[in-house]
């Protein structure tokens, strides 16, 4: 690969979300010598790396639920092509859950297009509390909680795939509505996860 100008790191990777080390970073800036100031999104600190095409990547794997203070929004890619390797506002699209925001769902959206939250970092890898631990947390509050990259609860008991209601969760079981029985097969196989989980 060519190496790359200033200009074409700051239109390809700056106020985005990438890769670095194998962790989420949010690229704030890139000076004329080459060194990327990002903010890593799992510690929260604000670093300085000279840039390396080998390091800087693109995220590979989907966003998925991401779980907001008590509150959850499905994000997925729009299929578009941009200038920018990693993940802008520009190019996700971020769905609402028919159920209750505590602060809003104006407000959630508005504090995930940041693009800067620990959260988004948990959903890029995959972290998110089992299937019980999601359930006691919104036990304790009106709200809803992801437990997969595709499932979540909310407070009301329903069951969330993606943004829509799929079943219902009874005697801390799931049980599926009749037209999404097939839903089963995704969290018996936990096929996205890299260190298999119960959810039972």
């Amino acid at each position: 690969m060519a190496e790359m100008s200033v200009n074409d790191i700051n239109q390809k990777f700056v106020d985005s979300v990438v890769m670095f080390k194998k962790k989420p970073v949010y690229v704030k800036a890139c000076n004329n010598k080459k060194e990327i100031k990002f903010l890593d999104l799992l510690s929260q600190r604000v670093e300085t790396a000279e840039f390396d095409d080998k390091l800087f990547l693109p995220p590979a794997m989907r966003v998925g639920f991401v779980n907001l203070d008590g509150s959850v929004v499905y994000v997925s890619r729009l299929p578009m092509r941009r200038y920018s390797l990693g993940l802008t506002t520009e190019t996700l699209r971020i769905d609402h859950l028919p159920t209750f925001y505590p602060e809003g769902r104006g407000k959630c959206v508005e504090e995930f297009r940041k693009l800067t939250r620990i959260e988004l970092a948990d959903a890029l890898l995959n972290k998110y509390p089992t299937f019980r631990n999601a359930l006691k947390l919104v036990r304790q509050f009106e709200g809803c909680v992801a437990f997969d990259k595709q499932f979540a609860v909310d407070s009301r008991m329903d069951l969330f795939y993606k943004a829509n209601i799929v079943g219902k969760v009874r005697a801390d079981k799931i049980v599926f509505d009749s037209n999404h029985k097939h839903l089963e097969l995704l969290l018996d196989k936990g096929y996205e996860k890299t260190i298999p989980t119960s959810w039972d």
